[in-house]
């Protein structure tokens, strides 16, 4: 994966964080968003989105893992 800015490759640390941000977006859970969908819910970021300004919130933690859960290399 090249750098969206520049021709260079991105570093594989910058790759791992924006893979595991795409991860946990709604895109990337079809099946959870279609079983709230049948629930007659709506998906958590789509009730946030709805509460608030989105130029004022910030999402804090969503890439945070239990210890436990990372493979130390």
């Amino acid at each position: 994966m090249t750098d969206p800015k520049s021709d260079r490759p991105m570093r594989s640390g910058l790759k791992r964080v924006i893979d595991s941000r795409a991860a946990i977006l709604d895109d990337a859970r079809p099946k959870a968003v279609a079983q709230q969908r049948k629930r007659g819910r709506w998906a958590a970021r789509e009730g946030i989105a709805a509460l608030v300004d989105p130029e004022r919130f910030v999402e804090y933690g969503g890439l945070v893992r239990h210890i436990a859960l990372i493979s130390v290399t």
